[in-house]
């Protein structure tokens, strides 16, 4: 069974100004770059086998800052942990309380769901191709890690979003194998307190 810790990038500029970033890059803010260093720090002593990450800045700075404590290990930026594609809606300021207004003035043009979800699969399938018995770090983002859970634990998205909030920089931590998985850690971030 390979052992995946998916975390979350750092808070974004983006972030605090309530913008729907999806593919968009982001742009560290300066909590996220202390949240990026006590993530760091939290996960110094792990050994892991290879860390993949998006190819999306906010990411991919989040993990060049934790891996600046593993130089050996093989480090790879990929586009599946990309976050979502929302299309024409990505840039949009204060999008959760114009939602609404949002999706009938401009009806959904981006990357459906369920596209994601099989994003999410055929990553995992690659990783236990890849690898045996390994501890992978992935990072990512807030709705492609939700679809890397739900596919890893073969549990409907609905049941996933009862549990906390993946907040910036949660650390979730999975065993999986052929069929079964253990949580070993959902969404933590005792590493912010």
């Amino acid at each position: 069974m390979n052992t995946l810790t998916i975390v979350r990038h750092g808070e974004t500029i983006e972030n605090t100004l309530d913008i729907l970033q999806g593919q968009q890059p982001g742009t560290l803010s300066e909590k996220g770059f202390a949240q990026a260093r006590r993530l760091a720090e939290r996960l110094k002593d792990e050994r892991f086998h290879h860390i993949y990450t998006s190819d999306l800045s906010r990411a991919l700075i989040t993990a060049e800052i934790v891996a600046r404590y593993h130089p050996s290990t093989p480090f790879t930026v990929t586009p599946f942990l990309r976050e979502r594609y929302f299309g024409s809606h990505e840039g949009i300021s204060n999008w959760r309380a114009r939602k609404d207004e949002i999706k009938k003035r401009n009806p959904f043009d981006g990357e459906t769901k369920t596209a994601v979800t099989a994003r999410a699969k055929q990553f995992l399938d690659e990783l236990e191709r890849d690898h045996t018995d390994a501890h992978l770090l992935l990072v990512g983002h807030y709705f492609i890690n939700l679809r890397l859970c739900s596919a890893a634990m073969n549990a409907p998205i609905e049941e996933l979003q009862k549990a906390p909030h993946a907040g910036n920089t949660s650390v979730t931590t999975l065993r999986v194998g052929r069929d079964r998985y253990e949580i070993l850690t959902y969404n933590c971030t005792r590493h912010l307190d």
